[in-house]
């Protein structure tokens, strides 16, 4: 499903373009938020086709996705060895542990089979000091749309369902629907966390690999 859904979404046209011009900017704050450290080895569980190493010019990206790596990598970033690609799954790290200084998660957890297990084996593969960044959709409250608008919603999914029309959407490739709570206490349970903050749906946060016992950052929303 998750295949399907990139391929058909991000496809070229018009409403591809204007996606990716949305996804470029928030990742510029993400990776603002995250500060990965150059020179550093870094990890990226669920890489995809790997886009994100052009924001980590001069360290040593690797990436790490369950679905076929992409056949022609993209260029390294300036300054950058890599980057590198492996192919497995976040539960199960074919990894060394200690091996990086950071490890990210890009719209990941929510796909993970186990999203617990992934922060454990997150941790194992960090150095001591190392940083978990996570840029990830969150559900958050809204007011429920009127019954009338959800009947012919519904009643326009299932017409296009019987037509064979019906597109992959984002929530059909989803294994959980995380909150911003779910976030912190699954991070929060491995590591310490550092700094959260919201951006309308989605949230950035950044913890490390040492003392769990010190002061915790609140979250800030903006």
């Amino acid at each position: 499903r998750l295949a399907e859904w990139r391929r058909a979404t991000w496809d070229g046209s018009s409403a591809s373009e204007a996606r990716q011009k949305v996804a470029d900017d928030l990742a510029a704050e993400f990776f603002e938020f995250a500060r990965v450290p150059e020179g550093g080895a870094v990890l990226e569980v669920g890489c995809g086709s790997g886009e994100m190493s052009r924001y980590l010019p001069r360290r040593r990206y690797w990436g790490l996705d369950p679905m076929p790596l992409p056949a022609q990598a993209p260029p390294p970033a300036p300054g950058s060895p890599g980057p590198f690609f492996v192919r497995g799954v976040g539960e199960a790290l074919p990894l060394a542990d200690d091996a990086f200084e950071t490890v990210l998660l890009c719209e990941t957890l929510d796909h993970a089979l186990d999203p617990a297990r992934l922060i454990r084996e997150a941790r194992r593969v960090l150095r001591e000091g190392g940083a978990l960044a996570v840029m990830q959709s969150v559900r958050v409250a809204v007011p429920p749309l009127p019954p009338r608008v959800r009947i012919r919603a519904a009643a326009g999914r299932i017409k296009a369902r019987l037509a064979g029309r019906r597109r992959l959407e984002d929530a059909d490739t989803k294994m959980h629907v995380l909150t911003a709570d779910d976030l912190s206490a699954l991070a929060g349970a491995e590591l310490r966390v550092e700094a959260a903050m919201t951006r309308g749906q989605t949230m950035f946060l950044r913890a490390l690999k040492q003392d769990r016992s010190a002061p915790r950052v609140p979250k800030r929303d903006i």
